[in-house]
Formats: structure tokens, C-alpha cells, sequence
């Protein structure tokens, strides 16, 4: 038998790292909707709600080793808000940014 006397490197390396999966919630006419990558998920009538149920998501995510990219966008002249972009990883805390540039 042999033995291998150095151990395997740890660190970020040797971490399977999954991609940060992509939320939004955007007012369309109407209606509050949450996509994840691109995907419908819900529709609410009412912002907060549709708030509280993308950060629930993302904390899904990250609870389950992922990350998340939330992003905020209202569409509303009156509302003055401009767009952000929370982002939710393990072990970190939460980073809320402004959008810069076009959205994808």
C-alpha cells in the first residue's frame, strides 16, 4: 500500500461553484412578475408581495449552496426608484447595488 503524503489542495479550487441563477421582479402594465433565468415564476398584484417572494427564492437558493442575483426593476415614471441588484451568496452578506448599464 502507498500513501500519498500530500493532501488534497482546499480552497476555492476544489469547490464546485454553481451559477448564480438570475431573479427578477419587474412591473409589467399591471402586474408584478418574478422570473428566474429568463422563466415566468409569479405574478402578483401588489409589489411587496412579489418582493417578499423573490427574496424568499434567493434565500432558497443559497440555502441549498447556490447564489442569487435579484434584480429590482419598476418601471413606473412616478416611482423614482432606480433599478438594484441584491446579491444573495453563502456566507456573505447581502449586497445591494445600482444597476448600471442595459438590462440582458
Amino acid at each position: 500500500m502507498t500513501v500519498d503524503p500530500t493532501p488534497p489542495a482546499l480552497g476555492p479550487a476544489n469547490i464546485e461553484r454553481r451559477p448564480v441563477t438570475r431573479l427578477e421582479v419587474r412591473r409589467r402594465e399591471s402586474i408584478w412578475e418574478i422570473t428566474s433565468d429568463g422563466r415566468l415564476c409569479g405574478h402578483y398584484d401588489d409589489d411587496q408581495p412579489a418582493f417578499d417572494a423573490a427574496e424568499a427564492m434567493a434565500l432558497a437558493l443559497v440555502a441549498d449552496g447556490g447564489a442569487a442575483d435579484l434584480l429590482w426593476t419598476d418601471a413606473r415614471p412616478q416611482s423614482g426608484v432606480p433599478d438594484r441588484i441584491i446579491e444573495f451568496r453563502s456566507g456573505s452578506t447581502t449586497i445591494v447595488c445600482q444597476r448600471t448599464g442595459s438590462a440582458s
